[in-house]
């Protein structure tokens, strides 16, 4: 890119730059400066690509959602995280166990049949 080039998107961006966006902007400094290093990684992670459930989550969430999330000590944070990991257990497990049914019966229905087919022949054989 040209100086020139450079420049006019220099301009232009200042133009853009009203007195309420910079006090906008001054606001929006603050806060982050005031922010603990885990708020102002959840804010990096709204502006990145990869975290589209979160900005679904924060766009689409009710406001009870927020307040009871707020209202969480870091001890019963711990505790939800570990609900959730063990919600996700047992539905593998469930998955597991359904599947496991399946096989059995599959098994059992399987070797029903094949009993059936040969039983003629070992009775034939005597």
């Amino acid at each position: 890119m040209s100086d020139d080039a450079a420049e006019d998107v220099v301009q232009w961006r200042l133009k853009m730059l009203t007195t309420q966006r910079f006090a906008n902007l001054l606001e929006i400094a603050d806060l982050v400066g005031d922010m603990s290093p885990d708020g102002v990684e959840v804010i990096r992670k709204i502006g990145d690509a990869d975290h589209k459930d979160l900005r679904k989550f924060l766009r689409e969430g009710r406001p009870e959602t927020f307040e009871f999330l707020a209202g969480l000590r870091k001890d019963e944070l711990d505790e939800l995280g570990n609900a959730i990991e063990n919600a996700r257990a047992f539905r593998r497990a469930g998955k597991l166990v359904r599947w496991g049914i399946v096989t059995l019966f599959g098994t059992f229905v399987g070797v029903s049949w094949l009993w059936d087919k040969i039983s003629p022949l070992l009775k034939g054989s005597r």
